[in-house]
């Protein structure tokens, strides 16, 4: 949303987000799944290193219209699911410094 309002995407854009499943997007993929001026494939794929994990990549055309700039409709239950992924994120991130450092 903030790239429409600041006028920093071309006319038509193409955005690539990588693992809006895990750790999670949730304001992403709500955002491009209910907004009209974009048109978004979801790509379910295995995560590098990690085969047996999946994720989701999004694939998603963005063209100017009525909705372009645009808040999506906030719900209570996102911001819940949004709360859930950062604390997964941090958690991940926490581990992956621990097995850094040891």
């Amino acid at each position: 949303q903030r790239l429409e309002q600041l006028d920093l995407l071309a006319e038509p854009a193409v955005i690539v987000a990588d693992n809006v499943l895990k750790p999670g997007a949730p304001y992403h993929v709500w955002r491009i799944s209910t907004m009209p001026h974009y048109r978004t494939d979801i790509i379910d794929l295995r995560e590098f290193g990690s085969a047996p994990v999946e994720d989701w990549m999004t694939v998603s055309w963005v063209t100017r219209g009525e909705t372009y700039g645009k808040a999506a409709e906030e719900r209570r239950e996102l911001t819940a699911l949004a709360r859930e992924s950062d604390r997964f994120r941090l958690r991940a991130m926490a581990t992956s410094m621990k097995d850094l450092v040891g």
